[in-house]
């Protein structure tokens, strides 16, 4: 044994060339030895010298579990003194290594013997530090390609590979909340949390390792919850978005829950919200605007649910806020979209009758109504009530309705009332904007009369205005169909260079994405034809990325079960050049390719998307919901249930937080498995 020790002694010189591999050597050392005070003076001593990323993910792994071997596990242990606070170090290092079980494990034990206050201190000590190194980062929170739950995230803890990293760790602080009974203290943490509040499913699966009482579980979930709902409307730009991706969603209940949780912030029971911003206080710290109760009544009259939209205006009068002209607005639009114009005018009279003045968004919406149903009447009686009103018309954000009525002139054959329409926004505004023009170029390109759109662009220029993307994707899909393809594109480059429009790569994908939503092989192929020009250009502002390969793939889908040669022949082709230019998929390329192949009539699409899948997991790009129920669906509609069933197994090993449309697929994966198994069964007896 004195032997071995002696061989482990560092060296007390840092020049030596052993003194590293000596340190090293005398670290796992004293892992194995389980001494926690020598590990901590090591790990010190590794941090002073900046040698703390020398360790390697098995030493990483030795200080975790040494620090989980010092943790207490039952509620009557006492845990205190240098063991606790070398652990307790340890464990925050290891943190900053990205390595966060350790600290976990602390984490748990001081919920065990009921220390809330130490819980809330480690953490606060952890978020301290995380700071310090600037880990959340200032990414933009509505950017990127990923998936719903992505789209929603606020700034997380990043590891080199850019995954994210024990995000739930936040549960402990609130059980901690939950312990000391401080429900305001858990809503504050939840609103100034530097990333998101665990799902209450995740919280409840960490609940399980405790075995707490129902009383407690059902505590710590309901802090979750209202936690969460107040970080949401603490920050509107992601509570907005994070409503659009809930209606995206096949079921209403996520979307009913939360609104349940807003309300019950209102009520005495759980307070945390008030409908007046002059009522801000530190017990109800986040104020319901009227945009909040709009956004909700949005939502519901999207899914369809008139009954939730209703309740969400009666909850908002019970708490004493009076609908202005954005709430009606909202209303009026998502009931004239389900019920028609009928009961949408209905709505416009109670409106004027409680006194609340329309502006002209409430005009644009019971305009587009009446369009959208093509009751023409009624269109121009309500234009011209709005034209009445003085100040609405010189207002520059009336220009929308504007351009509307100008749509339903066009779509009623009044072309004359239209270009009057026009004269009249030159002449004495709201002044017109590239995509007013575009409405006249769509109506002349809908006509396939190329001289009336020639001169509508010349009018264009003429009152100084450049065009814009879909300008010029509308002028090529026309020029398309009297030119050759190469003269059409070189033809639309030249009128964009006389706009003084310099093309980039973000031109051309938006051009590229608007050719293929037409119908004509020919807007397909001037698609290709841009691509093939972006590539051999060697301008780097028009070099094609994955975003433009990803736009092409997803284009080309749509013509599934049309052309499935072109679909193959075109993928193969992208897929190709994309490997050969080395441009790396990113999940929504691999989402589009799936999707192709899985949906492709080819024998082959099975096999082709097995290697698709195959590769994302090779590369270790995060699969999430949305891609497990692409493969999942994919392949239970083509019954390959034994294939279907080995990624239903892949996916619960992942340990991906299951949605309800998510269920759906999986239990669709398994009947149809057992069922093919019972087939097989019964063929072979």
């Amino acid at each position: 044994m004195s032997r071995y020790a002696n061989d482990t002694v560092s060296s007390p010189w840092p020049s030596s060339p052993n003194h590293i591999p000596d340190k090293l050597c005398s670290l796992r050392f004293s892992i194995a030895q389980r001494d926690a005070s020598a590990v901590l003076h090591l790990w010190r001593s590794f941090e002073k010298d900046n040698f703390l990323h020398l360790l390697g993910p098995s030493d990483l792994e030795g200080c975790s579990q040494l620090v989980i071997n010092l943790c207490p596990t039952e509620p009557s242990s006492m845990w205190s003194g240098p063991t606790r606070e070398a652990a307790e170090e340890l464990a925050l290092g290891l943190a900053n290594s990205l390595s966060t079980s350790a600290l976990r494990a602390c984490f748990t034990a001081l919920i065990i013997i009921n220390n809330p206050e130490g819980v809330l201190r480690l953490y606060n000590c952890f978020l301290s530090q995380m700071e310090h190194r600037n880990v959340f980062g200032d990414e933009d929170l509505l950017s990127g390609e990923g998936t719903r739950e992505e789209l929603l995230t606020m700034p997380t803890i990043r590891n080199s590979a850019g995954s994210s990293v024990d995000r739930d760790l936040s549960v402990f602080a609130i059980m901690a909340h939950a312990i000391r009974d401080d429900f305001s203290s858990a809503i504050r943490m939840g609103i100034h949390s530097k990333w998101n509040v665990p799902s209450v499913h995740v919280a409840d699966t960490i609940l399980d390792t405790f075995g707490p009482s129902p009383k407690f579980r059902q505590k710590v979930l309901t802090f979750i919850r209202h936690a969460d709902a107040a970080r949401l409307l603490s920050h509107p730009s992601i509570f907005y978005k994070h409503l659009d991706n809930l209606v995206g969603t096949p079921a209403p209940r996520p979307l009913q829950n939360l609104y349940a949780t807003v309300v019950e912030g209102l009520s005495q029971n759980y307070p945390w919200a008030t409908v007046y911003s002059e009522s801000l206080s530190d017990s109800r710290p986040v104020a319901i605007q009227e945009s909040t109760w709009a956004a909700f009544i949005s939502a519901f009259l999207e899914v369809q649910r008139l009954d939730l939209a209703e309740s969400v205006w009666d909850d908002m009068v019970r708490y004493g806020h009076k609908p202005g002209p954005g709430v009606w607005t909202v209303l009026i639009k998502g009931v004239g979209k389900l019920k028609g114009p009928g009961p949408a005018l209905t709505l416009w009279r109670s409106m004027k009758e409680a006194a609340v003045t329309p502006d002209s968004s409430s005009y644009q919406a019971i305009i587009q109504v009446m369009v959208n149903t093509r009751q023409w009447k009624e269109t121009e009686e309500l234009f011209d009530e709005f034209r009445s009103a003085s100040s609405l018309h010189s207002n520059p954000n009336s220009e929308p309705l504007f351009n509307t009525m100008i749509g339903a002139h066009l779509a009623n054959s009044r072309e004359p009332d239209a270009i009057n329409l026009l004269e009249e926004m030159i002449a004495s505004g709201p002044h017109p904007t590239a995509p007013t023009f575009n409405i006249f170029l769509t109506y002349y390109h809908d006509k396939q009369d190329v001289k009336s759109l020639s001169s509508m662009l010349k009018k264009m220029t003429a009152n100084g205005l450049s065009g814009d993307v879909a300008t010029f994707s509308i002028l090529l899909c026309t020029l398309l169909r009297i030119l050759d393809r190469g003269e059409a594109i070189q033809q639309t480059l030249a009128v964009m260079d006389q706009h003084k429009i310099k093309p980039n790569v973000a031109t051309y994908t938006a051009i590229m994405t608007s050719l293929l939503q037409e119908e004509e092989k020919k807007a397909l192929e001037a698609a290709l034809d841009l691509l093939r020009t972006m590539e051999e250009s060697g301008d780097p502002l028009i070099t094609p990325n994955v975003v433009t390969y990803t736009a092409v793939l997803n284009g080309v889908h749509s013509w599934i079960g049309r052309d499935d040669q072109l679909v193959q022949d075109c993928m193969e082709l992208i897929v190709r050049n994309m490997k050969a230019r080395r441009v790396k998929f990113n999940k929504v390329t691999y989402n589009v390719l799936l999707k192709t192949c899985l949906e492709s009539p080819s024998p082959a699409g099975v096999q082709k998307a097995l290697q698709f899948y195959r590769q994302m997991r090779r590369e270790k790009i995060a699969l999430t919901g949305d891609t497990w129920h692409i493969v999942l669906h994919g392949l239970a509609k083509r019954s390959e249930w034994v294939v279907a069933h080995a990624v239903l197994r892949d996916m619960q090993q992942s340990g991906i937080r299951m949605t309800s449309w998510l269920e759906n697929a999986a239990e669709e994966v398994v009947r149809g498995y057992i069922k093919s198994r019972q087939r097989s069964a019964a063929a072979t007896r």
